[in-house]
């Protein structure tokens, strides 16, 4: 079955020397790099694939992994270019040693397949093939939200969807020799249908009309199965990069998108393995935290956020994201000036989105104003500077602004217009950024919030019809 894109490097440019790793081997120094990137060694990580990257599949996928994870962690425009070029080099390495297409496809015409005439590597190359694929087009949507490029997207998960299939075809049909060989190949199977069922189910509804025209669909539930039997293959290589995914769906992509509530009891038993192979892990500090933030136990999340930020130094994006939640846990104690410390922090050092982290600094100052009697007017002065330099900071990803910055770059605006006033702005912030969940959980905390609402509610009936809010 012939799977190529348009976009795809031609397989012949690859030249594949004689002398390189086996797929045993590869499949070790792949997991070595596991290990090394998971106890915060990112750049020894990558350093271990690059040499055998541009001839073997693993450790073109190696490469890959890593530098997909860095670029989705800093939405930087430079670092997701980057990246989708290595997948459009790696797509090809692994292209030129899988199975050709077309001789599978006559194949199967005349007689059916027998997966046990494939070779090791042609085996473990579809398998690596459909990876990048799917990493490829996770990116693609992540790089320009628009139509054209969701569908794209939608193509290329298209044609990764046949190579899992194709790889879960081998797997169920070869005949395995070696049952760590079988393992590896198994959880890379469910983790990519896993991810790929989920995937689509939560894509835009006209998206899925057109996917389901071209021959499928996704489906949670299937999907989030996968992903669980996936993670339960202790010891496979792809084990611990379910467990990151499904625990990145579970905490945040659930909650930031307004999906449901994630299966936190599930994920605090998978993350506590985790960390019991990778007690400093960055990234598993990081989600543990993030999800007893979302269980709404703040003093708890901001000892393990902080952990995640002094376990390493070298990867800034991760000192970002646990320096934005940490800010959330100090705003739902009301602990403005805590929260400032981050937001300060973020808005001189992160590259991501200035116009937020300044305009939500400066709602956290506002909060303090209002909460101290209205008594410091150099504060309000500095609350009005900052508004004013909000619409300034707007930037652009692929040619198009954030939506959350369009709201509060509005918002600077209107505060500016009305005299330096808005109504429960930084409560506003919360509802637009699907945090408030995390209050179901304290009630002690939801009846400050209510008290503060109760408090100024009576100003909504005396300025009724007036446009200042």
């Amino acid at each position: 079955m012939i799977f190529e894109d348009d976009w795809e490097t031609d397989p012949a440019e690859i030249e594949i020397p004689e002398e390189k790793p086996t797929v045993q081997e590869s499949i070790q120094e792949t997991l070595q790099t596991l290990d090394l990137f998971m106890n915060n060694k990112f750049e020894e990580a990558l350093d271990l694939m690059e040499p055998w990257a541009h001839c073997s599949s693993y450790h073109a996928l190696g490469k890959s992994t890593v530098c997909f994870i860095q670029s989705i962690l800093s939405f930087d425009p430079d670092e997701i270019s980057r990246s989708m070029e290595i997948l459009k080099e790696s797509v090809a390495v692994c292209n030129k040693l899988r199975r050709k297409g077309t001789l599978v496809y006559i194949t199967r015409l005349l007689r059916g397949v027998d997966y046990n005439m494939y070779t090791t590597e042609e085996v473990h190359a579809e398998l690596c093939y459909a990876e990048c694929l799917l990493l490829t087009a996770l990116l693609t949507f992540v790089a320009d939200n628009s139509f054209v490029n969701f569908i794209k997207g939608g193509l290329r998960i298209r044609a990764c969807y046949r190579a899992y299939k194709e790889a879960a075809l081998i797997l169920e049909n070869r005949r395995w020799e070696d049952e760590e060989d079988r393992r590896h190949y198994e959880s890379g199977v469910r983790m990519g249908l896993g991810i790929f069922y989920l995937v689509v189910a939560h894509l835009p509804t006209r998206i899925i009309r057109v996917l389901e025209m071209i021959g499928f669909c996704g489906d949670k539930e299937t999907g989030l199965q996968y992903l669980y039997d996936s993670v339960a293959l202790d010891g496979s290589l792809r084990s611990p990069l379910t467990a990151l995914f499904l625990l990145c769906y579970n905490t945040i992509i659930t909650y930031l998108f307004g999906l449901a509530d994630g299966d936190l009891v599930s994920s605090e038993y998978i993350i506590k393995n985790m960390l019991k192979k990778y007690p400093r892990g960055t990234l598993y500090l990081f989600l543990y935290g993030r999800l007893l933030e979302v269980k709404g136990e703040f003093d708890q999340a901001i000892n393990l956020l902080l952990d995640s930020l002094t376990v390493q130094d070298k990867w800034r994006q991760m000192r970002n994201l646990g320096s934005w939640e940490i800010m959330w846990c100090y705003s739902f104690k009301f602990e403005w000036k805590n929260a400032q410390k981050y937001l300060d922090f973020l808005r001189k050092e992160s590259r991501w989105s200035p116009a937020i982290y300044t305009y939500t600094y400066a709602l956290s100052l506002y909060m303090q104003y209002l909460e101290e009697g209205k008594t410091d007017k150099r504060v309000l002065e500095e609350i009005h500077d900052l508004m004013k330099k909000v619409p300034g900071l707007k930037q652009k990803l692929a040619g198009k602004s954030f939506p959350i910055e369009k709201f509060v770059i509005a918002k600077a605006k209107k505060f500016v217009a009305q005299n330096d006033r808005l109504l429960f702005p930084f409560f506003e912030m919360m509802y637009v950024s699907n945090v408030f969940p995390m209050f179901r959980r304290c009630p002690e905390r939801m009846k400050r919030l209510l008290s503060v609402i109760e408090k100024d509610s009576p100003k909504l009936d005396q300025d009724q019809g007036k446009k200042i809010y």
